[in-house]
């Protein structure tokens, strides 16, 4: 059972790394909406890769320091790290993003939201295999790889927005904080704006409303999480909320020890199991 799964999944992480125990409670397992979850991935690449990304997730990387029993992993689910492990200075493993129609909890009790989690490119290690394959590439190279990234949430709040979900979209800085590494302060300038104002266009010609980033003041403004769901006026039934996510582990990494927006939103949310193949092997699969 994927209940089980779940439950030997939580026991491998490091101690406080694991996700929260009332996501594996029988009573609540049964209301996750596992059927909603959807993965987003480029049309050009390898499906048998695209679909490893989803099976083989590790419990918690953070900075590529692993917080979690390798031996566990290997005995319980047969490989110790996860296929990112597989990227090369030559090519990259697939860039995914994972929808979920997320169970939160939060000071008004368990809310339903919508999440797109994004998987940034990650300096924050020389060791990380993003890092060795740009470091001799031209910024343009990033840049066209975050702009797919940023094309993975419109092509997924365009699906919300025509199924009369939501009508807006609150972004947030997906790799530039830990992940920016050597970009450091330039990120907004130099990567994030370059990749997402083309995106930008599109967002605005399908009336879905972009909020979470002043494009006067270049500065990101989005709310922490899961605070702003207890605010009353938060229109959280019509938003698509992202997160940035990790290219190695289940959503949510670190969870209580992390102080990412990853580690914010597993901490307080379903995703983990939502969004990782062995948990719910009803998630549907959407090329870009």
């Amino acid at each position: 059972m994927d209940f089980d799964i779940a439950i030997k999944m939580r026991q491998i992480y490091f101690p406080k790394a694991e996700f929260p125990e009332w996501v594996i409670d029988k009573e609540n397992w049964l209301t996750h909406h596992f059927i909603k979850t959807v993965v987003f991935f480029n049309k050009d690449d390898d499906i048998d890769n695209v679909k490893l990304m989803i099976k083989q997730r590790e419990p918690c990387n953070m900075g590529n320091k692993r917080f979690y029993n390798k031996k566990a992993l290997l005995k319980d689910f047969f490989y110790e790290e996860g296929a990112y492990r597989l990227s090369t200075t030559d090519k990259l493993m697939p860039n995914i993003a994972i929808y979920c129609y997320a169970t939160v909890k939060s000071k008004r009790g368990f809310i339903n939201v919508h999440c797109i989690n994004l998987v940034g490119f990650a300096f924050d290690s020389p060791t990380q295999p993003d890092y060795q394959y740009f470091k001799k590439k031209p910024l343009e190279e990033l840049i066209k790889y975050y702009n797919k990234m940023w094309e993975y949430a419109f092509r997924c709040a365009l699906i919300k927005k025509k199924e009369e979900q939501i009508n807006k979209i609150q972004i947030y800085n997906v790799g530039g904080g830990a992940f920016a590494g050597p970009y450091g302060y330039d990120f907004i300038e130099k990567i994030f704006e370059p990749s997402f104002l083309p995106i930008k266009k599109l967002f605005d010609d399908n009336e879905i409303k972009i909020i979470g980033y002043d494009f006067n003041k270049k500065k990101f403004s989005g709310g922490s999480i899961p605070l702003i769901f207890d605010d009353e006026k938060e229109d959280y039934h019509h938003t698509l909320y992202v997160n940035a996510w990790d290219p190695w582990s289940l959503i949510g990494n670190g969870n209580s020890i992390d102080n990412s927006l990853d580690g914010a939103w597993g901490r307080c949310s379903n995703m983990s199991v939502l969004g990782w193949y062995e948990t719910n092997k009803l998630m549907k699969m959407v090329e870009v």
